[in-house]
């Protein structure tokens, strides 16, 4: 389900990493619900509380366990990262979150690269592209992930519709550089201090350090309605 934290993947690391690499004996669970969500079941949250957390793998938390995931660690957190996915799919589950009358109390977007993009294969399924599978034949992604100009405005199309579409406060960030550079000043650099066992997403502390940044945007905000 996890492929880059596979146990076959977490056994090459032990033999390619050093002694003192703190994975050796740190474990990682994931707990996801009927809908592969790291969060709980959606007829169980308080929505008007939550705050809703969109992105790929590094919202997810791919390689670290629940406790540590950066949504986790904000009260009220609902991750709705999942993993491979692009500026797209975070769009579509906002649409569908707001057909359903969902009112947040506030939605954070970590947006990944352009370089990616969903394709819909049947009505509630879909397959992701991206640099990870541009090995494999098609007529389809190839066109739009490779023309950087297109995928870039499409991003910055998806990211001002987002923003307009909610009525509670939204907070962006990125990973990425390039991707705050393309999106703005008002886009969050999340930092990467260090990595995940799957030795390729944030680590435990990159997870706390980006809860600790959208806490205190979160708390400016509540500052500036009072």
């Amino acid at each position: 389900m996890y492929p880059l934290d596979s146990p076959n993947a977490y056994r090459q690391n032990l033999r390619l990493r050093p002694a003192d690499w703190p994975w050796r004996t740190l474990s990682v669970r994931y707990t996801t619900n009927s809908q592969g969500y790291r969060c709980r079941e959606f007829d169980s949250i308080d929505w008007s509380t939550s705050i809703l957390f969109f992105g790929c793998s590094n919202q997810f938390g791919e390689g670290v366990s629940d406790e540590h995931v950066a949504s986790s660690l904000v009260p009220g957190g609902v991750n709705l990262g999942m993993g491979s996915s692009d500026a797209h799919f975070m769009w579509i589950n906002t649409l569908r979150l707001l057909d359903s009358s969902i009112k947040p109390r506030a939605c954070v977007y970590m947006w990944p690269h352009w370089s990616r993009v969903m394709q819909i294969t049947q009505p509630n399924q879909c397959r992701l592209w991206g640099p990870w599978n541009t090995n494999q034949p098609t007529d389809w992604a190839w066109p739009y992930i490779s023309t950087d100009v297109h995928a870039q405005k499409m991003t910055q199309a998806i990211h001002a519709t987002v923003s307009r579409l909610w009525t509670c406060p939204v907070i962006h960030s990125s990973y990425r550089q390039e991707v705050v550079d393309l999106l703005g000043s008002g886009c969050l650099k999340i930092q990467l201090v260090d990595l995940a066992r799957d030795c390729l997403h944030m680590g435990i502390q990159s997870h706390l350090l980006y809860a600790q940044q959208i806490q205190a945007q979160l708390d400016l905000i509540e500052l500036a309605g009072n």
